[in-house]
């Protein structure tokens, strides 16, 4: 019966003994054509300065092969890759203890790495180390229902008590996902979108934190460990109010308030969720970005756009460091959305914004959300780094 992913934990750990006999590597020189006289000859490695025949390398290689075939994974695992050193020869007649263990676990590639090992149990010696990768076949590469989520996980939405947020955090909730909705000031609103999912037979529940202090996001992951246990998926959407002004008139501290928000929130949250989210296989950071960050920004909104910018670096930064642990970090860019914090930009701007777009309208919060939950589920398992404009055609990367 093939190996479930699902069913190792990083940590796991198989070895298995094995004696290096005159037949092994006599066998081993027929399958693969390797007569080296160190191999076949006692007195030819003598001359080399070895004691003994050396055996072939990859005799105490096989050793780790039948570990993966046998036991870790077992059967239905296909080893794809290895990185390995040999730190030093293995000599007929010597005993050797391999052993693997798993580092890392991704559900969604159906992955597995290991640290591999092989020691030499009589001087203690590690004559073999390195790092496989092992994929479990079988695993589906689709679904065979329609839905875009295999399982109940749990969702935080930061600035989900209103507009975009709280679009986002009910279509997660309605994917059968918990959401924990953050806010700032209105906790009426919160509630009221918590309300609503658990009447469509939904769990939520609210947090309030600023963000923009360094304990904000400690604050807002303490909740969500206190009440769900976790968190699998992270939007981060919350924004202070948007201020227009010419770009000589901006203080300092006024770009600082971006930054905080957009930046430290989001790193500090993904490192607090990281580590769990590895162990468990899964994890998916979307953060919300602006076109303005990736097209032309308009005039008199620097501290914004500049924060933007800097967030859509560190999405690509931890997208790389973070994708051998199972988790995706992805950039959703919205062209102008219909919320309250673009009514006041004015009726001329909005029909300015729809004349631009391809669509001739532009976005609902609705649009914005269904590409949200879609970078949050299983399909997406395999994009990372990505910007993707939820913008009408107004941008074509």
């Amino acid at each position: 019966m093939s190996a479930r992913i699902d069913t190792f934990s990083v940590g796991d750990t198989r070895q298995c003994e094995l004696q290096v006999s005159p037949k092994d590597v006599e066998i081993f020189s027929q399958l693969s054509g390797d007569t080296n006289p160190l191999h076949m000859d006692e007195a030819a490695a003598n001359e080399y300065g070895f004691p003994r025949r050396v055996a072939h390398g990859m005799i105490a290689l096989g050793a780790i092969s039948r570990l993966i075939g046998t036991e870790l994974p077992g059967p239905g695992a296909l080893w794809v890759a290895q990185d390995v050193q040999f730190a030093g020869p293995v000599f007929v007649g010597d005993s050797l203890s391999a052993r693997v263990t798993v580092e890392q676990i991704s559900k969604a590639a159906g992955l597995l790495v290991l640290r591999t090992e092989v020691v030499n149990t009589k001087t203690a010696e590690v004559v073999l180390s390195g790092t496989a990768k092992v994929r479990i076949l079988g695993q589906p590469a689709r679904h065979t229902d329609r839905s875009n989520n295999s399982m109940e996980r749990t969702a935080l939405v930061t600035g989900g008590s209103r507009g975009l947020g709280r679009a986002i955090a009910e279509g997660l909730a309605a994917d059968g996902h918990k959401v924990l909705i953050h806010y700032v000031e209105r906790d009426s609103d919160a509630r009221s979108v918590s309300e609503a999912i658990v009447a469509s037979g939904g769990r939520a529940a609210v947090c309030q934190a600023d963000l923009s202090r360094a304990d904000g996001a400690d604050i807002l992951f303490e909740r969500a460990q206190d009440v769900f246990g976790g968190v699998d998926i992270i939007v981060n959407n919350a924004t202070p109010a948007i201020q227009r002004k010419p770009a000589l008139d901006w203080t300092w501290p006024e770009f600082q308030t971006y930054l905080d928000v957009y930046v430290r929130s989001t790193l500090k949250l993904t490192q607090l969720a990281a580590p769990a989210m590895q162990k468990r296989g899964f994890g998916r950071v979307i953060n919300v970005l602006s076109s303005y960050a990736v097209g032309v920004p308009p005039a008199r909104l620097a501290a914004y756009v500049t924060a933007k910018s800097a967030l859509a670096g560190l999405s690509r930064a931890l997208a790389v460091e973070l994708g051998p642990m199972g988790i995706t970090v992805n950039m959703l860019a919205p062209s102008m959305v219909v919320t309250e914090q673009t009514a006041s930009a004015g009726e001329r701007a909005r029909q300015l914004a729809a004349a631009q777009s391809p669509m001739r309208r532009i976005a609902s919060v609705e649009d914005v959300a269904v590409a949200a939950c879609f970078l949050a589920g299983e399909r997406a398992g395999f994009i990372t780094g990505v910007v993707l404009p939820v913008a009408g055609g107004e941008i074509m990367p």
